[in-house]
């Protein structure tokens, strides 16, 4: 069985490169037990279609302070890291730029992220790290709200609260249960063995699998339909929803086998949420309260 996932102190001695985007990681990790993003928890329709994620839709309204605070931090620890990530260091995230950039985010836009990376004079690819870490504490405030209407089993290989495709699998327990787990929100959903979750593919000769020379504690399943992958970790249970972005750091070697061999992890979105950010009206959070309950 894996062991727990790794603290932050023993990733950076490992990996002491990885440091300054470790301190970017924790930002976004302490915002995540800011309990003020539950209060930005928008509302969602009764009835969705049944393949749509629990966010699809969804108009959020963000106080600007707050997003504009934390990227701003998370900007300036990349920064540290030197290379392409410097250009972060002086742009200028204005409260609207801050939104806009979750706005793409949480609907995984890439091509609006370089849009506005372009317009700060920042590079596209670290921007993108930074504005993909910033956005887990509101997801994870949805998935913690959101945790007693979900189903218990989903059929869709995306995430059924953020739309995201999975960034790891695990086998849980003895009985080796199959959980997908979303590293933008920290959600777990059960599926079944041998089926692709990008394409749905369930021909068994067409399913394989890379195991390192260690035993299939840890492993890579691999799709030959789509040349999709999944990274599959035996535990005992679980990991925590914080963790999985963890998990998935400190597997990485299993990322580069997948890669040499050809396949890679679907770049487009699970699932087009449709979603919107905005500012909280004149007023703050007391006035878009008292609006929700008109």
């Amino acid at each position: 069985m894996t062991a727990a996932a790794p603290s932050f102190d023993t990733l950076a001695a490992s990996r002491p490169e990885w440091r300054p985007w470790l301190r970017v990681f924790a930002e976004a990790r302490r915002a995540c037990a800011d309990e003020r993003w539950r209060d930005f928890v928008p509302d969602v329709a009764d009835t969705q279609p049944a393949d749509a994620p629990r966010l699809a839709g969804a108009a959020i309204t963000l106080d600007a302070h707050v997003a504009g605070d934390l990227l701003r931090a998370m900007a300036l620890a990349a920064a540290e890291a030197g290379g392409p990530a410097a250009t972060l260091g002086t742009a200028r995230i204005t409260k609207d730029v801050a939104l806009s950039l979750l706005d793409a985010s949480i609907n995984e836009d890439t091509a609006r992220v370089v849009e506005l990376a372009q317009s700060l004079g920042a590079d596209p690819g670290a921007l993108g790290a930074v504005s993909a870490l910033a956005a887990m504490p509101l997801l994870h405030a949805c998935r913690e709200a959101w945790r007693a209407e979900l189903f218990e089993h989903w059929e869709a290989g995306y995430c059924p609260v953020c739309g995201a495709w999975p960034t790891l699998a695990e086998a849980c327990g003895l009985e080796r249960a199959r959980l997908l787990r979303c590293g933008r929100c920290g959600s777990s959903w059960t599926t079944e063995w041998l089926r692709c979750p990008y394409c749905g593919l369930r021909d068994h000769e067409r399913l394989g699998a890379l195991v390192p020379d260690g035993g299939e504690s840890r492993k890579v399943e691999t799709c030959s339909g789509c040349r999709g992958y999944v990274k599959t970790l035996a535990v005992l249970k679980a990991c925590a929803p914080i963790d999985v972005r963890l998990r998935d750091l400190e597997t990485l070697e299993l990322d580069v086998a997948a890669l040499e061999r050809g396949f890679m992890r679907t770049a487009s979105p699970g699932y087009q949420l449709g979603v919107s950010v905005s500012p909280l009206p004149r007023g703050g959070l007391i006035a878009a309260l008292f609006g929700r309950r008109a």
